[in-house]
């Protein structure tokens, strides 16, 4: 009997099983390139959310070999953020969303690059979605397509462009944010005509009464504004309209806005607002969640926060019950795992490190989660 080949098919097999066909590794949350990477690659194969509880992705080492190397979203995916660490140097890998795409970042989208800072691509023919600051990182980036960018607030835009001079097609997505920094005091990436900047939202928040969600804003500038959009989920993916309040179309003073949601179901419940502008062009809110058993609703914050102790205290609404704390760094690896006794205080068997963490705190009756900033 003729054994070689069956023996060369099952190494063979072996080694394709055991090696990631593009380089990359993913460990928690961070998925690392290597060097000299080449290759066009999409998300969904090479990213298992499984492995990334906290939803905090990092995509690091990004870099490429002969210039024509991208990564694609290739599908919609809400993140709770997203770190993009560039290698440094002369290394113009491509990121794309596109159309038919919505990318969800609800916190923060920042962008990292320590050294040399030339030819970075974004491509959105899509949607990009940022709850709260989408940080440039004073890259050189040249951003196409001809979908929409919203965000809370954007900053490090110096070097940021929609341009021909830099390899682009100089066709800009249209962009939306609270508050718009370039460095270039009215110049430059926020003065491009595709920014609108139709409201600055000062904040959004809700409180529980007995038997709705009562949620307020306010905003500091309205221009060409239309009306907000409330909108409700009950996974934080998928959100419906459940009311619209008129705007004031032009104001420079603050102003005040309320809506009570008196048919907010059961369970974990999320809320953004959409503001629209007269022409169309719209941004979102960061996103705020409840948990709701019957008629109460449960929120969570952690004091002193930041942090530079070894004690804190967790403040949950109602929450009467034994609980398990877990706190997360942001690749999703587990650093403790504690009991905690509502209404005392949370001693962490030792300090944690410098740096941001992510505490979830559960229940049989209720799931909590936050930012732990530690000094």
């Amino acid at each position: 009997m003729r054994k070689t080949p069956v023996i060369v098919f099952l190494i063979f097999a072996l080694i394709l099983s055991s090696n990631n066909s593009f380089g990359q590794t993913q460990s928690g949350c961070t998925i690392t390139f290597p060097n000299n990477f080449d290759a066009q690659v999409n998300l969904s194969a090479i990213y298992n959310p499984a492995s990334c509880p906290s939803g905090d992705l990092v995509l690091s080492n990004l870099n490429d070999k002969n210039g024509n190397s991208t990564v694609t979203f290739n599908q919609s995916i809400t993140l709770n953020s997203l770190t993009l660490n560039y290698k440094a140097g002369n290394n113009p890998l491509e990121i794309i969303i596109p159309a038919g795409v919505t990318l969800t970042v609800t916190n923060d989208l920042i962008m990292n690059l320590t050294s040399v800072v030339q030819d970075k691509f974004l491509t959105v023919n899509g949607n990009l979605e940022v709850g709260e600051t989408l940080d440039f990182g004073d890259i050189d980036l040249e951003i196409d397509g001809i979908g929409t960018i919203s965000a809370g607030e954007i900053i490090g835009a110096g070097a940021t462009s929609c341009s021909t001079s830099s390899g682009g097609t100089g066709t800009c997505p249209t962009i939306s944010a609270g508050t718009c920094d370039d460095g270039g005091a009215g110049s430059g990436f926020c003065s491009e005509p595709s920014v609108t900047l139709p409201i600055e939202l000062l904040f959004f928040k809700g409180s529980v009464s007995a038997s709705a969600v009562n949620l307020s804003w306010a905003t500091a500038m309205e221009e060409n504004f239309d009306y907000f959009s409330v909108q409700r989920s009950r996974n934080g993916k998928d959100f419906e309209e459940i009311a619209q309040i008129q705007g004031a179309g032009f104001s420079r003073a603050i102003l005040n806005y309320s809506y009570s949601d008196e048919s907010a179901p059961a369970g974990r419940i999320y809320y953004r607002l959409n503001a629209i502008d007269f022409d169309g062009s719209y941004e979102y809110s960061p996103i705020i969640v409840f948990s709701k058993t019957g008629k109460e609703f449960q929120n969570i914050s952690v004091s002193p926060n930041p942090l530079d102790g070894d004690r804190i205290r967790i403040d949950a609404f109602n929450l009467n019950e034994e609980s398990r704390v877990h706190i997360y760094d942001l690749s999703g690896v587990l650093i403790k795992d504690l009991e905690y006794l509502p209404r005392t205080e949370l001693y962490l068997n030792g300090s944690l490190k410098k740096g941001i963490y992510i505490l979830t705190l559960s229940s049989p009756s209720f799931q909590g989660k936050t930012k732990l900033v530690v000094k």
